[in-house]
């Protein structure tokens, strides 16, 4: 919707009275047209009045104009002004801005997680908030609330590095700055004791300071209200490292975090059923209520090893406090070939079975290499896939030998 100079004009001389951020002029045009100018004279008019809400509001629609100006810069020209007003009111603007400036760096989990949000705010689901798995919080500050340019030059910056420095170590892979002469670490993660967390939804209705908006900064300058900017350093490092698969009423979640001593990152597991069993997942995943497990790290190796085709089968068991947990991971064959099943189980009383299709494959496998490549502590791809080779391949054997020995007994 063109809009002249002078409606320009007033509507960021208006934002900045209110100290909210200003406007390009496209921008404004998609504020406009998504809430209509008489819609926009009233919000001002409610703001001045001390309305919290109103300008709350104005201030969503600030920012995600930048947002949508911003997204379309990366290819996702699906992502309308109403879709990401949705997605920042269910989500929490903190939340979305987090995911975001990942897709602007080139994380493919976090351009994952924004085109299934897009898809379903487009289509008004109330599983846009649930359907996805959860993030973790970590210790890495948030880039500045106000300046979506810093992701793309950082993937610049980050860019350039790596032409330069060919042997360095992958950003993926999250390594705290430290001194030149001292051993490097993997960032820490402030996770539940289960390694995951929902962001919050649903309840009480969350205060606009909450949801990110601080609205004691109404007398001072966007600047000043804007997060403390994270280091350069902390800037590199991911925040997190998952990826979710969804069946038709099951979803499991993989993720890597460090270990509880921290000497180490592993996989953790999540698997969750269906909030609505006639909705399926497109329902909303019941992940508070899922089975989780840390793997050990042969396990990661095992299953790593089924994931690129090494071996067919891997089975573990004993895990949790009871000993009850268990997980089987197998290639399926037959007419439901082409994917990964992955079974987990709590004793024989709850089974849950999903599978890893050809559309997740990648992403998971990702998951486990970055991991076996910081168990390994730098070790070379090539020997480690030698190893893991070997390593499954003793694994067979012993199976085969367990098996007959079954047989003879029985």
């Amino acid at each position: 919707m063109p809009i002249s100079d002078a409606v320009h004009t007033n509507l960021t001389t208006a934002l900045k009275g209110l100290g909210l951020p200003d406007v390009t002029r496209s921008q404004a045009e998609m504020l406009i047209e998504h809430h209509s100018v008489t819609k926009v004279q009233q919000l001002f008019a409610a703001a001045r009045a001390q309305d919290t809400e109103a300008k709350v509001e104005l201030h969503k629609s600030a920012l995600a104009s930048k947002a949508v100006e911003f997204l379309h810069s990366l290819g996702k020209d699906r992502a309308s002004f109403a879709a990401v007003i949705y997605i920042i009111t269910e989500r929490t603007y903190p939340a979305f801005r987090e995911v975001m400036v990942a897709v602007g760096e080139g994380d493919p989990n976090a351009s994952s997680i924004m085109d299934q949000w897009i898809d379903r705010a487009s289509r008004g689901d109330d599983a846009a908030s649930s359907i996805e798995a959860p993030l973790h919080a970590t210790d890495v500050p948030p880039p500045d609330a106000h300046d979506f340019s810093q992701a793309s030059q950082a993937a610049q910056r980050a860019s350039a590095q790596r032409s330069v420095m060919p042997g360095a170590r992958p950003a993926a892979q999250a390594y705290r700055a430290q001194p030149s002469n001292g051993p490097r670490t993997p960032a820490t993660t402030s996770v539940a004791a289960d390694n995951v967390r929902d962001f919050p939804r649903g309840g009480r209705q969350a205060s606009p300071s909450e949801e990110g908006y601080d609205v004691s900064c109404a007398d001072n300058a966007p600047s000043e209200c804007a997060p403390e900017q994270a280091s350069p350093a902390a800037q590199g490092q991911r925040q997190y490292d998952q990826h979710a698969c969804y069946g038709k009423d099951v979803a499991i979640q993989f993720d890597r975090s460090p270990t509880p001593d921290r000497t180490m990152n592993t996989v953790n597991l999540k698997i969750a059923r269906a909030k609505n069993p006639s909705k399926g997942c497109l329902g909303g995943v019941d992940w508070h209520n899922g089975i989780a497990m840390m793997l050990e790290p042969y396990e990661v190796q095992m299953v790593y090893a089924v994931l690129r085709g090494m071996g067919t089968k891997f089975r573990a068991a004993g895990h949790g406090k009871d000993n009850q947990k268990w997980f089987e991971v197998e290639e399926t064959t037959d007419q439901y070939a082409g994917a990964i099943r992955v079974t987990v189980g709590y004793g024989r009383s709850d089974i849950r079975k999903v599978n890893i299709g050809f559309q997740d494959a990648k992403a998971v496998m990702e998951i486990f290499s970055r991991t076996l490549q910081d168990q390994g502590k730098g070790q070379s791809p090539v020997f480690m896939l030698a190893e893991v080779r070997r390593v499954y391949d003793l694994y067979a054997k012993k199976q085969a030998v367990s098996a007959t020995r079954q047989r003879a007994q029985g």
